[in-house]
């Protein structure tokens, strides 16, 4: 009997083992999968949602219509147009000032309409858009609300640089940049270079910053550094900000606007 017992013991004792050991083997291999191959593991893999979203507004299960304010147009106009309410309209009207004057529309600036996509096509939104980067929402629903809001403004590092055979801006276009940059190039070194007397074959290096709103380009951003070659002397100039205030500095640490306080 006692053998019996004995081998019975050793079969539970390596059966354990076997269960652990497989329970150990998949664990590590489920812990060092990559992440895309749970789902083989799971009965139902939960998938991440992703809303449409426009002026911070889930627009989903609504219709955006985009156009431009027309010449001679209020907004009464455009939200009649859009089968507003009239006494919402007189509301929005009578509304104070201090978040935004309707009458400050103008003509050629973007709107956006969002409404309802069933039959009543109820509109729930109007956007007006002050900038490339701010807006303002009036809340169109139960209770008329107007706030502000800001796009998301990117900011992207640019190279620029060029020999100049006729002028800084027309180098400027010929290498793709934006020509606005010349001006920005003329305040910065305006008290060490007479742009006037720039003569061909002086030459620039500048790195800038430019501006994007979802993915469109908007204008210029902070010229960051800047290297000008005029009549063989290298002029430096380099942006620097301290406690919020910034100005540009030369390659010897001397305010660019110093140099022009020395000048006679």
């Amino acid at each position: 009997m006692r053998d019996r017992s004995k081998g019975k013991n050793i079969w539970i004792i390596e059966l354990l083992a076997l269960v652990s050991i497989t329970v150990l083997v998949i664990g590590t291999a489920f812990l060092l999968m990559p992440a895309g191959d749970y789902d083989e593991f799971a009965d139902v893999a939960e998938e991440e949602i992703v809303h449409s979203i426009e002026y911070g507004i889930i627009v989903d299960s609504l219709e955006v219509i985009r156009d431009n304010v027309k010449r001679n147009e209020f907004l009464a106009d455009i939200l009649l147009r859009y089968d507003v309410d009239y006494n919402l309209i007189d509301q929005i009207a009578r509304s104070p000032r201090d978040v935004f004057d309707v009458k400050k529309i103008r003509a050629g600036y973007p709107y956006s309409v969002i409404r309802s996509l069933d039959s009543l096509q109820s509109t729930h939104y109007f956007i007006y858009e002050q900038s490339p980067t701010e807006y303002v929402v009036f809340d169109l629903r139960d209770t008329l609300i107007i706030y502000k809001g800001e796009k998301e403004l990117e900011r992207r590092l640019t190279f620029s640089s060029g020999i100049i055979s006729s002028s800084l801006w027309n180098t400027l276009v010929d290498n793709g940049a934006d020509p606005n940059l010349a001006n920005e190039l003329s305040e910065i070194y305006a008290w060490t270079i007479d742009f006037f007397g720039i003569q061909k074959g002086d030459n620039f290096r500048v790195i800038f910053e430019e501006l994007y709103v979802e993915d469109e380009y908007i204008g210029l951003g902070k010229v960051i550094a800047a290297n000008f070659n005029h009549i063989g002397h290298d002029y430096y100039a380099c942006f620097f900000e301290q406690d919020s205030t910034g100005d540009y500095y030369d390659d010897e640490g001397g305010s660019m606007r110093r140099t022009f306080l020395k000048a006679p």
